[in-house]
Formats: C-alpha cells, sequence, structure tokens
C-alpha cells in the first residue's frame, strides 16, 4: 500500500512540475512578445552609422541606381536623426517649448550626407591584400576581446553554462542552440573592428545563457526520478 501511495505521489508531482513548466514557458513567451511590442514604440530614430550600408544595400538590389539609392538611403537616416532629435527636445525641459529642430537637423544631415555617400565614400581604394589584412584585424580582434572578457567574465561563465544546461539536459534541442549561438561569434568574426564592436553584433550568443540556464538549473535542483523521466521526454 505505501509503495502504491509512493508511485501515485511521485506520478502526481510528475504532472504537477509539467503543468508548471508549461505555465513558466507560457510567461517567458508573454514576456519576448511583450517586451518586442515595447520596441515598436521607437523604430524611427534608431538608425545607427551601419545602418547606411544596410539601406543602400537593399535598394541597390532592388534594381536602385546610385543616385536613387543614395536619396533613399540619406531620407531614411536623415529621417531617423530628426526624429531622436525631436524626442530629444519633447523631453528637455530647457527646450520643451523651442520650435521643433526636426527639419534643421534633417537639412543639415542631408547636405553632409550627400558629399559623403556620393564623393569621399566611392574614391576610397580597395584593398591590395585584403585577406592577409583581415586576418590579422581577427587575431588583434579576439585577443583584445579575449582580454575585456577575461576582466569582465560574467558573459563567458554564462556561455558554458548554458552550452552545458542545453546540451546534458537536452542533447538534440541543445545542440541546436549551441549552433545557433555560434551564427552570433560568426557575425561578431566578419566585423573585426574593435571601434564598431558591441553587444549588438554578437546578440545571438545569449540564446545560450537564456535557453541553457534555465535548463542547467531544472538538472540542479529536480528530483533524480522526476529528472530521469523527464530526461527521457
Amino acid at each position: 500500500m505505501s509503495e502504491r501511495a509512493f508511485a501515485l505521489g511521485g506520478r502526481a508531482f510528475t504532472i504537477g512540475r509539467r503543468a508548471f513548466m508549461v505555465r513558466a514557458r507560457t510567461w517567458v513567451v508573454l514576456l519576448a512578445v511583450g517586451c518586442a511590442l515595447c520596441q515598436l514604440a521607437a523604430v524611427t530614430g534608431r538608425a545607427t552609422p551601419d545602418t547606411k550600408n544596410y539601406v543602400s544595400y537593399a535598394l541597390t538590389l532592388g534594381g536602385a541606381g546610385v543616385r536613387e539609392s543614395a536619396a533613399g538611403t540619406i531620407d531614411h537616416y536623415c529621417g531617423s536623426r530628426a526624429a531622436t532629435a525631436e524626442r530629444d527636445r519633447s523631453v528637455d525641459v530647457v527646450r520643451l517649448r523651442a520650435p521643433s529642430p526636426a527639419g534643421r537637423v534633417a537639412e543639415e544631415c542631408r547636405r553632409e550626407l550627400w558629399q559623403d555617400l556620393l564623393t569621399d565614400h566611392f574614391t576610397r581604394p580597395d584593398r591590395a591584400r585584403p585577406w592577409p589584412e583581415f586576418l590579422r584585424l581577427e587575431v588583434g580582434f579576439w585577443a583584445e576581446w579575449g582580454r575585456r572578457r577575461l576582466t569582465q567574465p560574467l558573459f563567458l561563465a554564462a556561455l558554458a553554462a548554458g552550452a552545458w544546461g542545453a546540451v546534458r539536459q537536452r542533447p538534440v534541442f541543445g545542440w541546436f542552440v549551441v549552433a545557433g549561438a555560434c551564427t552570433g561569434l560568426l557575425n561578431q568574426a566578419g566585423h573585426p573592428d574593435i571601434t564598431i564592436w558591441g553587444d549588438r553584433l554578437i546578440v545571438v550568443a545569449w540564446l545560450l545563457p537564456v535557453l541553457g540556464l534555465p535548463l542547467l538549473l531544472e538538472r540542479l535542483t529536480a528530483p533524480r526520478a522526476s529528472l530521469d523521466v523527464v530526461t527521457a521526454s
């Protein structure tokens, strides 16, 4: 009788635990969707120096000529800067009642970018030996990246722990997560310039901590019997 009661209790615990995990995952998904929706409030005014390249490439691939591509790129980038200037004014207690700077900022930006996109940008010569220079940049970049990471090791520790949790707890799924995270490292490797280094280039690597650490904690905190059932499933 006691063995039967123990078995029923273990089964009830497993069912309850699975229900809790489903609810937890649902809340995580809802939180991610909420964060994504909040980002829509700031779609404009977020252009970076790389945005000019991306927009120009997209317009060129769409069949736009050089001048049309440059005009579209300038309108997009300068519109973003004007939107940023207007938002900054709207929260500045000194300039709150001042005229909107959006028009002036956009006009100054257009005058500046026509010289850059149509003259200086296209007068830079091609590299005579691109691959040796690229590899030298790679070595120097990753040496500096490793030095900085060792002084702030949270990211490296999170990567290692996340990989351990994902691969040990869900082997098939875990290797897909590791492969996906590696694309963040490859993206960073394609930009071995310490002046443009930033979390946005390697952001996909955070898949490992985000998905792997909960699995690691699940393995460490779950009872052995229920852990075997979950792993087997």
